[in-house]
């Protein structure tokens, strides 16, 4: 039975209600289910290839409901989420960077990246959207620290 988006949307509110009273201290049964996702293996996957720069990466739908996520998240429905927010507006292969913020849920300072998904015909239908610590960014950007000059020797 395919439900109206009204009933959807109100059941994705439901079930974000029950997300947030239980993450992260404990997984949420449906959050063991999307995680369990090949979607989400492979997300999860390309993340730790990635140098920790990057700290978590969701897709989510046109509704803002978390549907592939490589850990798990404070909350299930990001509609709320300004980088959702800036999905809606976003031309196709658009990338939207938020400002830098204090992430309680990954514990890092980091930057949201948002883009959105599209279908062929143009209609928005989803988003991918990642955390990426500053911190680690910069220090693979910048290098390692340089070596410190010898110690003067006495005369």
């Amino acid at each position: 039975t395919r439900l109206a988006p009204y009933t959807r949307f109100q059941q994705l509110i439901r079930e974000d209600r029950q997300w947030r009273e239980k993450a992260p201290g404990a997984m949420p049964e449906l959050s063991e289910q999307l995680l369990g996702r090949s979607a989400s293996v492979a997300l999860a996957e390309w993340q730790a290839a990635q140098n920790k720069e990057i700290t978590e990466t969701f897709v989510v739908n046109w509704e803002g409901g978390i549907t592939a996520l490589s850990r798990l998240t404070s909350d299930l429905w990001q509609g709320d989420e300004t980088q959702f927010q800036a999905l809606l507006a976003a031309e196709p292969g658009e990338i939207h960077l938020e400002s830098l913020i204090y992430d309680a849920s990954t514990r890092r300072f980091q930057v949201i990246a948002s883009t959105p998904l599209h279908s062929d015909s143009g209609r928005f239908i989803g988003g991918l959207i990642m955390g990426l610590d500053v911190e680690q960014v910069l220090r693979h950007a910048i290098g390692p620290e340089p070596a410190k000059p010898p110690s003067p020797r006495p005369y």
